[in-house]
């Protein structure tokens, strides 16, 4: 915690905390600013606009570090270069410089420890001792990540202002129904069924809104057709205009109305839903699908229990000249589809228990059992202590991929904590990023850094889901920390410090940036420019579920 002779404080009267009269711009004026890194050996030209690095406040340390990092030799050489120039110290001190309460005046022990700093490096380049320098320049990048971690969650108030405001921009009332778009600003300003229920825990559910998740959720369950719920609606009166095009769609719904008992208690809800989570229950046994481009697409339960479902039906679905022809098709048994089928199996099996009908209860008990052992006995990539993505389809099932995180966090027990805590780190290790998690790891041939937001559709969709961060999928792999520590038998409050050093760089971008909300997507390798749209619902919903479900 940051100690200084004044605090700063808002009309509320609490460190940090925004009030609605107020604007960022006026408490803590470093948040608007941009500060520009220049980097030397000009090797960043061709990874990084005019070889600088631009960033808010103290994010641009984190993406300095990482971009020297994955420069190998030469971004060595670059770091003791720039340390040898001092170049470090002088962007931590214009930084510090521009922060008020953190003058000389107000904080003595961090100036004494810059000034401490400075004689050090100049004594260990004196001496031509380089080791030195590194190590003491590795301390300037330390002392701005602690620095940096204790200013944001001081404007702990101000992080949740800027999560509930923007989380009501995706929350329409329309004749008398509730409706979440996918998006507030740019494009998808309209509903999409995988996204709302995604985002429905968070901007409902974890505001206490309960009687508006039931409106929605109500809204969507008349268009269930065939055990499908709607992709998209994009006219209520008008069925023809309504797409059903997702296999998880239906899940995704069934987790929802999951969510929503955990939160309240009220299991009435679920009775009520319980027709309808049984009847896409049955129909994925049987067998259901849509058309889409004069084509029939099925979904299908098989003989293990496991569900097959055809290409282009997860969230990785893009389709850069709509012709079919998908950058990632995932046809087979895609791994997040069967987590969630294992789970609402089980949810199902609860709802019909409490419904008195004991036969139902037993029939989907009985085929989670089956969904488990199938799982454990297909999904198990033995030599990377990881799940495939998807068996019995795409070719490249065994691409590292985020989607095996949702086995760790929706899974219940699923997985073994053993297999649940090698997933967890086979994911930290390939696809964690600042801002959330790569859609593939780099080490692959297919692996795209770059999603240029104002590239065509046909040109930048090639990389939407082949390497490009998306800041939702922060809420699954927070969700597996939990579970993950939680064996290991770590304290509630080592997890608490531990999620918010993880969210710091998310949360410094959401305070700064010029909407106060989160964007739909970053680019996999640093710089980890922001893309997509401006304000996409899911990763405000799920950030905001993290924070009052773990951090509040």
């Amino acid at each position: 915690m940051i100690e200084t002779k004044t605090r700063p404080e808002s009309n509320g009267g609490r460190p940090g905390e925004l009030s609605r009269k107020e604007s960022f711009h006026e408490i803590f004026p470093f948040l608007s600013k941009r500060y520009t890194f220049e980097l030397r050996y000009d090797f960043g030209e061709r990874d990084v606009p005019d070889g600088s690095i631009q960033s808010s406040a103290f994010n641009i340390f984190r993406i300095i570090q990482e971009t020297l990092r994955a420069q190998g030799d030469v971004g060595t050489w670059s770091f003791a270069h720039h340390a040898h120039h001092h170049d470090f110290l002088r962007l931590f001190e214009t930084i510090v410089n521009d922060i008020s309460f953190l003058s000389k005046d107000h904080w003595p022990e961090g100036w004494n420890r810059i000034a401490q700093l400075r004689l050090h490096i100049a004594a260990a380049i004196q001496a031509n001792d380089w080791n030195s320098v590194i190590k003491l320049n590795d301390q300037i990048f330390n002392f701005a990540k602690s620095l940096q971690n204790d200013l944001i969650w001081e404007m702990r108030s101000s992080i949740e202002y800027c999560l509930k405001t923007a989380a009501q921009s995706f929350i329409k009332e329309k004749d008398g129904s509730i409706q979440i778009w996918a998006s507030s600003l740019d494009w998808f300003q309209q509903e999409w069924g995988r996204d709302t229920f995604i985002s429905l825990p968070g901007l409902l559910l974890s505001t206490g809104r309960f009687d508006e998740a039931q409106k929605n959720i109500r809204g969507f369950a008349k268009f269930e057709k065939q055990g499908l719920i709607p992709n998209r609606v994009w006219d209520p009166t008008k069925p023809d205009t309504i797409e059903y095009n997702t296999a998880d769609g239906s899940l995704w719904f069934i987790h929802a109305i999951h969510k929503f008992v955990e939160y309240t208690g009220d299991w009435s809800f679920a009775i009520e839903m319980a027709p309808k989570i049984s009847n896409i229950l049955q129909r994925y046994i049987k067998g259901t699908g849509y058309k889409r481009l004069g084509q029939f697409y099925s979904i299908k339960m098989d003989e293990d229990g496991l569900i097959v479902s055809p290409e282009q039906a997860t969230w990785m679905d893009a389709d850069p000249n709509a012709q079919g022809k998908p950058v990632t098709p995932r046809n087979g048994k895609a791994v997040e589809i069967n987590a969630l089928w294992y789970t609402s199996l089980l949810f199902a099996a609860e709802t019909e228990s409490r419904r008195k009908e004991i036969a139902k209860s037993y029939e989907y008990s009985d085929l989670a059992e089956r969904v488990k052992k199938s799982f454990n006995e297909k999904f198990w990539n033995e030599d990377m202590k990881a799940l495939f993505d998807v068996i019995g389809g795409d070719p490249e099932g065994a691409a590292v991929r985020p989607n095996m995180i949702f086995a760790v966090s929706h899974g219940g027990d699923l997985l073994s904590p053993e297999r649940q805590e090698a997933v967890f780190n086979a994911v930290t290790k390939e696809l964690i990023t600042p801002f959330g998690l790569r859609t593939l790891s780099p080490r692959d041939s297919h692996y795209q850094k770059r999603y240029d937001t104002h590239l065509p559709v046909s040109e930048k969709d090639l990389a939407y889901h082949q390497g490009t961060v998306w800041p939702w999928l922060w809420g699954s792999y927070v969700d597996s920390l939990v579970r993950v520590r939680k064996y290991q038998g770590k304290s509630r409050d080592e997890m608490k410090a531990e999620i918010k050093i993880l969210l710091t760089p998310t949360a410094e971008f959401l305070l700064s940036g010029e909407h106060h909300t989160l964007p739909e997507v970053f680019d996999g390798s640093p710089p980890y420019r922001a893309g997509g749209t401006r304000s996409q619902a899911w990763s405000v919903g799920e950030a905001l579920r993290i924070f009052t479900e773990y951090i509040d």
